[in-house]
């Protein structure tokens, strides 16, 4: 099996593997939860409306995430989930989470992710509807929307509160003359590139 096979096959099972024993555990904070809404029968203890109800991260021109956690719906114990809708040509910068593994199920559209690799290989997987894909905590990645018109993904992370550094972080943090040092060329080169002091997450086709 090859590395592709791997994240679109196995990668499923590894991470339903990492999460299954959190979410058994999180039973008595169902209880819990269940017993303290018993006089409010409009209470959705097993539901959660995350188009509706999720926090959101983000929504410009590239595309919106709407997030869900533990604080919100407490069957969430050590786990959290985003909704990304990535409009066309829509990117998740290229980031990596120190902190998290994560799991991407394609709803709609075409996505393709590229991963970098600890050794330093590099490998994309195109996700259509119906697959997964799966990235190991601290592996270097993006997202961006190949479909003609917008994606949907559904993303799970194994931890309540996953940490997130984009490459807008770390390019913004490194001054130009250390940039140029690394890549051998004269700080000049970098000036053009903004310093944002927030996380970009989502950007729109250039």
């Amino acid at each position: 099996m090859n590395r592709k096979e791997f994240l679109m096959t196995t990668g499923a099972a590894l991470a339903g593997a990492a999460v299954v024993p959190q979410v058994l555990a999180a039973k008595s904070a169902v209880t819990q939860y269940s017993d303290n809404k018993t006089s409010d029968r409009s209470a959705l203890t097993h539901k959660f409306r995350l188009e509706k109800d999720g926090k959101e991260a983000v929504n410009n021109k590239g595309g919106s995430i709407r997030l869900v956690n533990k604080s919100m719906f407490p069957i969430l114990n050590g786990l959290t989930m985003y909704s990304v809708h990535l409009h066309k040509g829509g990117l998740r910068e290229p980031h990596w989470h120190p902190n998290a593994d994560e799991c991407n199920y394609l709803i709609s559209g075409k996505v393709l992710i590229g991963v970098l690799n600890p050794d330093g290989s590099r490998e994309t997987v195109e996700l259509n509807p119906g697959d997964i894909g799966y990235i190991p905590m601290g592996y270097f990645h993006y997202i961006n929307n190949i479909a003609d018109g917008e994606s949907q993904i559904l993303v799970s992370f194994n931890n309540a509160s996953p940490e997130d550094i984009g490459v807008s972080d770390a390019l913004g943090f490194v001054p130009n003359d250390l940039l140029g040092t690394t890549f051998g060329v004269p700080a000049t080169v970098f000036e053009p590139i903004p310093k944002p002091k927030n996380h970009i997450l989502v950007a729109p086709q250039g």
